[in-house]
């Protein structure tokens, strides 16, 4: 058996998942494309993957293999990489920021007529990072009274203290 690895086995659960799993969180920033044969194919992979299926030209993965001269098998190997996913999300924001115009005019038109806003919503949370946020909640108390507290005890409650002012003096011991 010379030449043969000998590979260490990892230990796994009775249920057959290892026992050890490492996370490794995706890096920040444009994704890099390593030791890739042709990176500039890649991209344009990418960008006409990130288009919507009836702009697509060519329109199906087989056309585009065929026009760019790539195997099936390699935009198979492609679309498993994860730069590639990343690629394609920030391809398809770009797309879309500048149709937001559209749908906003789209909003007025059924906000206008049928009074939905939901797919708006959506579409600005999704393109514009547009997030809803809570309007600041203060409290709302009423004070109806308590017995044995008078008025002017109630009023030193609701108003600020005032700052005691200092006296100067001399500590005699």
């Amino acid at each position: 058996m010379a030449g043969s690895k000998k590979y260490k086995r990892m230990p796994v659960s009775r249920y057959g998942f290892p026992m050890k799993i490492k996370i490794v969180s995706p890096k920040k920033g444009r994704p890099e494309i390593h030791h890739m044969v042709k990176p500039e194919m890649f991209r344009e992979f990418c960008n006409w993957a990130a288009l919507p299926t009836p702009l697509r030209e060519p329109k199906t993965q087989t056309e585009w293999s065929v026009k760019w001269g790539v195997t099936e098998a390699t935009l198979s190997k492609w679309k498993h990489r994860p730069e590639f996913w990343e690629m394609v999300a920030n391809q398809r924001r770009e797309w879309a920021k500048d149709k937001t115009s559209d749908v906003i005019h789209g909003l007025y038109r059924n906000a206008s007529t049928r009074g939905e806003a939901a797919e708006v919503k959506l579409w600005l949370e999704a393109v514009e990072d547009w997030s809803e946020k809570a309007p600041p909640t203060s409290p709302n108390i009423t004070i109806i009274g308590i017995k044995g507290i008078t008025e002017a005890d109630i009023q030193k409650l609701v108003q600020p203290e005032e700052k005691e002012k200092a006296i100067e003096g001399e500590i005699v011991s």
